[in-house]
């Protein structure tokens, strides 16, 4: 949070040096893999996140596995989009959304 509060607060001068727009910028934070976590079961990790994640404003956390998870289907979304000719019958929900 001291980062975006950073970013907010030199956002002026961020935009005239380098041309990067930082209002409201987020941020992600990555802890670990579920992978590794034997005291605890999958829907227990993704319940804590997520609960925890509804009490952050311009942060997320998430483990890899998320993050695999997430550019999979946005890599799968680029090869394959729903609009593209032919794709008009495409199922959304296996792109995640």
């Amino acid at each position: 949070m001291n980062y975006l509060c950073h970013l907010d607060e030199e956002r002026d001068h961020i935009l005239a040096r380098f041309k990067i727009e930082a209002r409201r910028a987020t941020g992600t934070v990555l802890i670990g893999h579920p992978d590794f976590v034997s005291d605890f079961s999958d829907e227990e990790i993704a319940g804590t996140l997520r609960i925890y994640n509804s009490h952050l404003s311009r942060v997320e956390v998430m483990h890899y596995r998320d993050l695999i998870e997430s550019a999979e289907r946005a890599l799968a979304l680029a090869e394959n989009p729903p609009d593209e000719p032919g794709n008009e019958h495409a199922d959304p929900s296996q792109f995640g959304g």
